[in-house]
Parts: C-alpha cells; sequence; structure tokens
C-alpha cells in the first residue's frame, strides 16, 4: 500500500524510513516537496505541511497544493499528524489525542479544499 503522511512541524526528517529520497511534484496548484520511501512493508510519500524549517504560517499552506501532490504520487490512503497544546491538566505533553471532529478554519475562504474527491470536515 502507498501512504500519503501529511506532518506538522519538527517531523522533516523521519530516521526508520528507508529509501527516502526527497523530490519537487509540480501541480497545477504549486510546487510540492515530498520524500518518498518505505516503512515495513508500506511505501510512504511524506509531506510537511509547513514545508522544512516551517517557513510557512498556517494561513499560507496551500492545501490543494498538497493533496494534488499526493493524488500525482498515487497514494491510496492518507494519514495526517497534527501538533497542538491544551489547557486540560490531564493530557500530559506527548498525550495522544483523536479529535472527535476536525474542520478547517479556512472555510469557506477561497483556497479551502472543497469540490469533487476533496472533504475538509471529518466526524469520529
Amino acid at each position: 500500500m502507498r501512504i500519503g503522511v501529511i506532518t506538522e512541524s519538527g517531523s522533516y526528517d523521519w530516521p526508520h524510513l528507508e529509501g527516502a529520497a526527497e523530490r519537487t511534484v509540480v501541480t497545477d496548484h504549486g510546487a510540492v516537496s515530498v520524500t518518498e520511501g518505505r516503512l515495513g512493508d508500506a511505501e510512504v510519500v511524506q509531506l510537511s505541511r509547513h514545508g522544512a524549517g516551517h517557513h510557512r504560517l498556517s494561513n499560507q499552506v496551500d492545501h490543494k497544493a498538497n493533496l494534488a501532490a499526493l493524488l500525482a504520487c498515487k497514494t491510496e490512503a492518507l494519514v495526517s499528524f497534527s501538533v497542538c497544546g491544551s489547557l486540560d491538566p490531564d493530557l500530559r505533553p506527548g498525550s495522544l489525542v483523536v479529535f472527535a471532529t476536525l474542520a478547517g478554519h479556512a472555510l469557506p475562504s477561497p483556497d479551502a479544499v472543497n469540490g469533487p474527491g476533496f472533504v475538509y470536515r471529518f466526524d469520529t
């Protein structure tokens, strides 16, 4: 299986990604840097939504370009990781939190990922 992985800040270099090779994928929405390699039996296409070194602010992330790049790389599944803080004292640093609802703050901006084949709201 070929899995697309979108990561956050600080996850630019995966030490266990075998045969890691970086390349630029040019899409109709812009160029995206991806790293392709293997984790166990899975082929992985990883991209950092903010770019290496976190050079893009959240409102500068081109979600359409990122998703188009993963589609161009023929990914069959997508996993996205997010890093955030919490005001809940019971959640210690490093805790795993699975969101019940995740909705993009950018909707209904012109950069929102809407349309055929795209969903930008997830309910678990």
